[in-house]
């Protein structure tokens, strides 16, 4: 059994042991009450990182469509939305962590108590050394994924060369029409679409190509309609990272609540 289910299946046991340690005569209440409340506060950071790698833009049009006062509907979102690989990965291995630092802080006798309920659970050593592995691997993926959004942020207004190309063919084309409808000459079109050409060559960000044709169509107000065009896409690009990030601080207030 590989990825999701056997994470799934091994998340309940591991869960079992620790309410288990927890519920142990072998402390003090005064220490496990407050082991009880680290634990809980450790555990909605789990589950804010767990939604946060989760959700996509598939699921952010999923919560758009969920009324705010269903309370229901809110949690039955969030339990689907965490019902991943990832998520159950993150939260194996928190649980382990929590059985390794009881075990390493105990007696002789509370070792004993706690190898007898991870036996109760039929988990084995090697269990739990796949919980870590997997955790690892999670790690390895996700730190190359990090790496990657990291410098599509840092580059978010890089412009590729299909999208330049492009934009490049609409001031071309639109140049020519225009020579058509007789708002400019054919030399000084000439002129222009080599200019076009030359700083095209130069541009590498959006915002680069925007500029440019306001300066362009400042000089030869023909390209207004290209101008709108590039500025309604890179108001829409941003309005979208708007949203979801909207979006991903009410689901994690939503998971506070429950």
């Amino acid at each position: 059994m590989e990825g999701l289910e056997r994470q799934k299946e091994i998340h309940p046991k591991l869960a079992k042991v620790v309410a288990a340690l927890f519920e142990s005569k072998d402390y003090p209440v005064e220490v496990q009450q407050s082991a009880v409340e680290s634990f809980t506060d450790n555990l909605y950071k789990i589950l804010q990182h767990s939604m946060d790698i989760s959700v996509t833009t598939e699921k952010l049009d999923e919560y758009k469509e969920i009324d705010p006062n269903d309370a229901i509907a809110q949690i039955r979102y969030i339990t689907n939305l965490l019902d991943n690989y990832e998520a159950y990965t993150l939260l194996n291995y928190y649980l382990v962590k929590v059985i390794k630092a009881y075990v390493e802080d105990a007696t002789d006798q509370q070792r004993a108590a706690a190898l007898k309920i991870l036996q109760e659970q039929e988990l084995k050593a090697v269990d739990v050394d796949e919980v870590d592995n997997r955790y690892e691997q999670l790690v390895d993926s996700s730190s190359q994924i990090s790496h990657n959004h990291s410098m599509d942020t840092t580059n978010s207004s890089t412009l590729d060369e299909k999208e330049k190309d492009n934009i490049g063919k609409k001031l071309i084309v639109k140049l020519a029409e225009s020579v058509d409808n007789k708002s400019i000459g054919t030399f000084e079109a000439q002129f222009v679409s080599k200019q076009i050409i030359k700083k095209l060559k130069q541009i590498s960000t959006k915002d680069e190509m925007r500029l440019y044709i306001e300066e362009l169509n400042s000089k030869w107000p023909l390209f207004e309609d290209i101008l709108a065009l590039v500025g309604q896409k890179q108001e829409s690009e941003q309005k979208e990272k708007q949203e979801m990030q909207q979006v991903r601080s009410e689901i994690a207030s939503q998971v506070n609540k429950t």
